[in-house]
């Protein structure tokens, strides 16, 4: 059905009003951006639909003769098994995420609960003391109090360093106590 028609029927819009151009040009000033090199474009089905195609052209000369041959490779097959292949890619990039955000969460929580857990220990033993202890010494509460202190200052810096660690900018690196 395309023998003898132009060649433009096989081409989608924009290059379908280009054509002309393009060919003019090469005959012109013999710059090849097709003929004799190949390349991925789309091409246009009988039904209309535009579909993905590796399309080389040759250009020969036979007797009296000149014109050009297109050879044609549907490569819808290949696009779509790329598209699935990016598909996947994109899907093993996101559970990978996936995963190291569960351990990074796994980490946390173990690193988080023990300055809680010390904290709630030293709040309980001081509640302990005083609901046991008629005359509790003050010094005992005090360092009980500062030992419960220093549990959430502790636990309020590693959420702090988290954040700044999430945060771009500047990294602080150095040796703490845990």
């Amino acid at each position: 059905e395309a023998l003898g028609q132009p060649v433009e029927l096989l081409m989608p819009e924009p290059y379908r009003s280009e054509h002309s151009s393009y060919l003019h040009h090469y005959q012109r000033t013999g710059d090849a951006r097709i003929i004799g090199i190949g390349r991925e474009v789309e091409g246009k089905r009988k039904s209309g639909e535009i579909f993905p195609m590796h399309l080389s052209v040759g250009e020969f000369q036979e007797a009296d003769l000149d014109g050009y041959v297109g050879v044609v490779h549907d490569l819808t097959d290949e696009v779509a098994q790329r598209q699935r292949l990016d598909d996947l890619r994109e899907s093993h990039i996101h559970m990978s995420r996936l995963a190291s955000m569960n351990q990074l969460g796994t980490v946390i929580a173990h690193e988080l609960n023990q300055p809680l857990t010390a904290l709630t220990n030293y709040l309980s033993a001081g509640t302990t003391v005083v609901e046991t202890q008629a005359d509790v010494p003050k010094e005992k509460l005090i360092q009980l109090m500062g030992r419960a202190t220093e549990q959430a200052r502790r636990a309020a810096d590693m959420l702090s360093r988290m954040r700044g660690f999430v945060e771009q900018g500047k990294t602080c690196k150095g040796f703490h106590d845990i």
